[in-house]
């Protein structure tokens, strides 16, 4: 896909994908006492650990236990995007863009959320 349509659908291919990762992830912290790109695959068998061919989002990294925790899911284009929760509770939304890239649907702030 080209345009603004395949950036789209590229950041909302990997915001679903977050969004079914991070159920699988919680599952994980909480009943298992952690979470990592591997857990979160047994839980949730339609997540990617790579990227495959061609391309589509997936999860690039997850870590934590019951109340604090890390998750990014990695999309076509390269761009990250975490949602990490802090033991207070607080949770960030970040994303990275690969230098030169094409910011997609990450914010200049690089806060998505």
């Amino acid at each position: 896909m080209t345009g603004s349509h395949g950036r789209r659908n590229a950041r909302y291919g990997a915001l679903l994908t977050a969004l079914l990762a991070l159920v699988a992830l919680v599952l994980a912290a909480v009943l298992t006492g952690g979470a990592s790109a591997a857990k979160l695959k047994t839980i949730e068998k339609s997540l990617l650990t790579a990227a495959g061919t061609p391309a589509k989002p997936y999860v690039s990294a997850a870590s934590g236990a019951a109340k604090t925790w890390s998750l990014s899911i990695r999309s076509p284009s390269g761009n990250t995007y975490t949602i990490a929760r802090a033991a207070t509770g607080v949770l960030t939304f970040s994303c990275t863009v690969p230098s030169g890239s094409n910011r997609g649907g990450c914010p200049s702030n690089g806060r998505w959320g």
